[in-house]
C-alpha cells in the first residue's frame, strides 16, 4: 500500500485508513488462495511474506487499540526536516507540524485508547514557544495530565533540557488540578543526574498543583504550572502590550559581513547619526546608519555599536538577491518604524532580558528587536516597566527558554497607573546609563577621557582616580531601580512575590567594577582585587585615549573625533584645532621598538600627551602609576607594554576589528624586530614606503652604526666589558639581518604595490590586504 512507499522518512506517524487495510487484507488473502492462475510458487511466496510483513506493521498502527503508550520520540524542528517530510507533516498533522516532537505526541493520543494513558519523554520546547501554540490547544483540550516532571537540564547530559508526563487519553476535566514537579532552579543550568534525582527524593522542592484549564488564561497558552493566583489576575485583569504599543522585528539583511560595520571602521564622513526619518536619511547622502542589534546584558542604555548600510533608502540591501533564485533574500521588515525612537532589547538572552532606549536615528533588527509607542512619555513608562523585576517574572511565565520575541513582549500584561509618578527615575536611569556609556572611547558620543577631564592640566592620574569611580553612579542607579521595581510591584499587586531589591552586581554600567568584573564562577573577589582590575583597565583606556590623541583622533583641546574620515591629514587636524597643545604625530605612523630610535617613538610621545595632560611635573608620578595599575601592582615597563600587549588589548577593546594597526616583522616577538603603528584612517597608498623608507631603513642605519661603534670599542674593551659587547654585537647582528630579510621580501613588494583600502568595506576585508606585514591577528590576517 502506498502509505509506506515512505516508511523508512516518515515511520509510526504513518496512519493506515481503513480502506488501505481492507486492500491490504484482500492482497493477502488473493496471495494464500494462489488467485490469479498463472503466478509461480516462488512469485506468490514473495508477494505472501511482503503482504504479511505490510499486515503486521499496518496493523500495529491502527487507531484507538493501545492501553499504554511510552516513548521518547526522536526531535526535529520543521527548519531541518527535508522538503518530503516537511511537507506530508504539513498535511499529516498541521497543528503538530513543527516538530517530530509534536507529531508523535499527536499519533500517541490517536493510537491510544479512550481513556487509556499514555506518556512521554521529551524536549520542552512545545511548553511555550509561540509555534506551538497550536498544538498546546489541542493537547491541554484533549489530554488530561496526571502527573508532569519538568527535569531541565542534565538528565541527558548537556542537553537542551527535558519534560517528561503521563497523560490521561480524554477530554481535559475544567477542575481538576495535576502535579506538576519542577526540578530545577535555573533553565540554563546543567546538573548531574544524581542532584536531579535528590531534588524528586526530596518530595518537597518545587512541588505544584494547576489545572490546566487555567493555562489558557495566558496568551499562546504556555504551560505554566507554577503561577500564583496574584500573577494569573495579572494575566486577567491586564491589557496586551501589544494593544498600548507596537512591539516589531526589524532588518534582516541575510548577510552581515556585507551591510554591517561597526561604527568605528567606516568613514566619520559617510556616516550620520541624527537622522530622524527615512527621507532624512536618503537626502543625507550617508552611507552608513545607526544600527541596533541587541548586544550584552545592559539596561537603559548602550550597545550602540554598529552601523548598517542603509544608503539610498537601503537600495544595496533591497537589491540583494540570491543568485542562485534570484529572489530577494534581506527582509528589510516594518520600514516605517525606521529611525523612530523606541525601546530595544536582544531576542536571545541566557538570562533576563534588558532593555535600552534608543533616540530617533537607528535602524532595528530582527534579533535587536524594538517596540514603539506614539510619545516619549508612553516610552519612558515602557522602558521602566520592562526592565522591572515584574516584567522580568512575567517573561519567565511567556518565555521560560532563551528567546524573547515580539510576541512575549507583546503578551505582557499592562495594568494601567500613573506612569507620570515614574517617569522621571527612569529618565534618570538613562542619563546615568548613557553617560557611562560615554566615558569610553568605543561610543560614537565619546568626548574625552573621564581621567583627562578630571585631573586636566593640575592632577596627575593617580589622584584624578580617587576622584573616579562608577561605584558612585553605579549605587544611585541601584536605589532608583528598586523604586522602579516597588513601583510596579506594587501596581501590579505582586510586592509579596516578586523581589524589588536589586544586587549592585546587576548595575549593568562599565564603571561598576561589581558588574564589570563580577566572577562567573567560584568565590566573589576581594575589594584589593576589585581595585586592581578597575585600575588596570583605567590604565588601559588611558593609554589608548593618549595613542588616539597622538594619531589626531582626538585632541586635548576639542571633544570628540577629530581625524575620523578615510585618508585624513595634518591640515584637516589644523583646521579643527589650530592652535594644539599638544600635536599629532605628523604622518600617523608611530614606532614601537625595544630601543628608542625615533623622536616619535612610542613611550616618548606618551610621555609628551602626560605631561600636557596632567602637567611636566606630574610625569613620573603618573608613568609610575600606569606601570604598576599595568602589572596589578607589579611594575610594567611602558615599553614592555606597548611591545607586548598594547595591540591586543586594542583588539579586545575593538571588538577584533581595531583601528591601529601594528605593522611588524616579528609577530611573534616583537620585541626582537621592528613595529610601528598606524591609523587606519590616516591610511594612503603612500603609508607603507614611509613605513619602509623614513622608518624600517631608518632603524637598520642606526643599528649599522652602533655595530660600527660596538666594533671600535672592543679593541679597548676589557674582559667584562668586552663580553657584554659581543653578546649586544650577535643580538643586534640577527635583528638586523631578521628585519632586513623581512624589508626585502615582504615590505617593499607591499609599500611599491600601493595598496588602496576602501573604509566601507570594513576591517574584515581590509587587513588581510596588508596582513603579510601586519601582526598576525585570528579571525583576519
Amino acid at each position: 500500500m502506498q502509505s509506506f512507499v515512505y516508511a523508512d522518512t516518515f515511520g509510526s506517524l504513518i496512519r493506515v485508513d481503513a480502506v488501505g487495510m481492507a486492500v491490504l487484507r484482500r492482497i493477502l488473502i488473493d496471495a494464500e488462495q494462489n488467485e490469479g492462475g498463472d503466478t509461480t510458487v516462488e512469485a506468490r511466496r514473495e508477494v505472501l511474506a511482503r503482504a504479511r510483513r505490510l499486515y503486521r506493521q499496518a496493523n500495529a498502527l491502527e487507531d484507538d487499540q493501545y492501553h499504554v503508550v511510552v516513548a521518547n520520540p526522536p526531535y526535529l524542528g520543521s527548519g531541518n526536516m527535508g522538503d518530503l517530510l516537511k511537507s506530508w507533516m504539513k498535511h499529516a498533522y498541521p497543528s503538530a507540524k513543527n516538530d517530530l516532537i509534536t507529531g508523535f505526541m499527536a499519533r500517541a493520543a490517536e493510537i491510544c485508547v479512550q481513556s487509556g494513558n499514555w506518556g512521554m519523554i521529551v524536549l520542552p520546547s512545545w511548553m511555550f514557544l509561540k509555534t506551538f501554540t497550536d498544538f498546546r490547544a489541542n493537547f491541554l483540550a484533549y489530554s488530561q495530565i496526571d502527573s508532569f516532571l519538568h527535569l531541565g537540564r542534565g538528565v541527558f547530559g548537556a542537553d537542551f533540557g527535558s519534560c517528561a508526563f503521563v497523560v490521561t487519553n480524554c477530554a481535559a476535566l475544567p477542575q481538576r488540578k495535576a502535579e506538576f514537579r519542577r526540578l530545577f532552579e535555573r533553565h540554563v543550568e546543567v546538573r548531574a543526574v544524581d542532584a536531579i534525582e535528590q531534588l524528586f527524593l526530596d518530595g518537597q522542592s518545587g512541588v505544584f498543583f494547576a489545572r490546566q484549564s487555567e493555562f489558557s488564561n495566558i496568551p499562546e497558552s504556555p504551560i505554566v504550572y507554577w503561577l500564583s493566583d496574584s500573577m494569573r489576575k495579572v494575566f486577567r485583569d491586564g491589557t496586551r502590550l501589544g494593544e498600548v504599543s507596537s512591539p516589531r522585528q526589524g532588518l534582516a539583511t541575510a548577510d552581515n559581513d556585507r551591510f554591517i560595520r561597526q561604527w568605528f571602521e567606516v568613514s566619520s564622513d559617510r556616516t550620520s547619526y541624527d537622522v530622524s526619518n527615512r527621507d532624512e536619511a536618503t537626502r543625507s547622502n550617508r552611507k552608513w546608519f545607526p544600527f541596533n542589534k541587541g548586544g550584552a546584558f545592559r539596561k537603559w542604555w548602550g550597545n550602540q555599536d554598529y552601523v548598517v548600510n542603509w544608503e539610498a533608502d537601503g537600495s544595496d540591501v533591497l537589491g540583494y538577491v540570491d543568485p542562485a533564485t534570484g529572489k530577494q533574500r534581506s527582509r528589510p521588515q516594518n520600514t516605517e518604524f525606521y529611525f523612530r525612537p523606541c525601546v530595544s532589547w536582544s531576542n536571545v538572552s541566557s538570562g533576563a532580558p534588558s532593555f535600552r532606549s534608543y533616540p530617533a536615528n537607528s535602524i532595528f533588527s530582527h534579533v535587536g528587536q524594538a517596540v514603539f509607542a506614539e510619545n516619549d512619555e508612553d516610552l519612558t513608562w515602557l522602558l521602566g516597566f520592562l526592565n522591572s523585576s515584574v516584567s522580568e517574572r512575567l517573561l519567565e511565565i511567556l518565555s521560560p527558554a532563551l528567546h524573547f520575541e515580539v510576541g512575549h513582549i507583546a503578551n505582557l500584561p499592562v495594568i494601567d497607573g500613573d506612569f507620570h509618578e515614574i517617569g522621571p527615575a527612569v529618565d534618570e536611569l538613562v542619563n546615568i546609563a548613557r553617560a557611562d556609556w560615554n566615558d569610553y572611547e568605543t561610543s560614537w558620543e565619546f568626548e574625552r577621557n573621564p581621567l583627562v577631564v578630571l585631573g586636566f592640566g593640575q592632577l596627575d592620574a593617580a589622584s584624578a582616580h580617587k576622584l573616579f569611580s562608577g561605584i558612585q553612579a553605579a549605587c544611585r542607579a541601584q536605589e532608583i531601580e528598586r523604586a522602579n521595581n516597588s513601583y510596579f510591584s506594587g501596581l501590579y499587586g505582586v510586592s509579596k512575590e516578586v523581589n524589588s531589591d536589586v544586587s549592585i552586581d546587576r548595575v549593568t554600567l562599565t564603571g561598576n567594577p561589581r558588574f564589570r568584573y563580577m566572577p562567573k564562577k567560584g568565590a566573589a573577589r576581594t575589594e584589593d582585587e576589585y581595585r586592581a582590575l578597575f585600575d588596570l583597565d583605567l590604565a588601559r583606556e588611558l593609554l589608548s585615549y593618549a595613542v588616539g590623541c597622538i594619531m589626531g583622533r582626538y585632541s586635548l583641546d576639542e571633544p570628540g573625533l577629530i581625524l575620523a574620515d578615510a585618508g585624513s591629514t595634518m591640515a584637516d587636524y589644523e583646521a579643527q584645532v589650530p592652535n594644539a597643545r599638544f600635536r599629532p604625530d605628523d604622518d600617523g605612523i608611530v614606532p614601537i621598538t625595544e630601543n628608542e630610535y625615533f623622536p616619535d617613538d612610542i613611550v616618548s610621545r606618551v610621555r609628551d600627551f602626560l605631561a600636557v595632560a596632567f602637567g611636566e611635573e606630574n610625569v613620573t608620578a603618573n608613568v609610575s602609576w600606569i606601570e604598576h595599575a599595568l602589572g596589578s601592582g607589579k611594575r610594567k615597563d611602558l615599553r614592555q607594554y606597548f611591545l607586548k600587549d598594547f595591540y591586543s588589548d586594542h583588539l579586545k577593546m575593538y571588538s577584533n576589528r581595531p583601528i591601529y594597526w601594528q605593522v611588524s616583522s616579528n609577530s611573534k616577538q616583537p620585541s626582537k624586530g621592528f613595529n610601528a603603528l598606524i591609523y587606519l584612517h590616516r591610511y594612503t597608498p603612500a603609508t607603507l614606503g614611509i613605513v619602509r623608507e623614513n622608518y624600517a631603513n631608518d632603524m637598520l642605519d642606526k643599528q649599522e652604526a652602533r655595530l660600527t661603534t660596538i666594533a671600535h670599542a672592543l679593541d679597548t674593551a676589557d674582559k667584562a666589558e668586552a663580553t657584554k659587547l659581543r653578546k649586544e654585537q650577535a643580538t643586534l647582528t640577527q635583528m638586523q639581518r631578521e628585519i632586513q630579510d623581512w624589508v626585502t621580501t615582504t615590505l617593499f613588494p607591499l609599500s611599491t604595490a600601493e595598496i588602496e583600502l576602501d573604509l566601507d568595506d570594513g576591517v574584515k576585508q581590509n587587513y588581510p590586504k596588508l596582513g603579510a606585514v601586519l601582526k598576525y591577528v585570528k579571525g583576519l590576517s
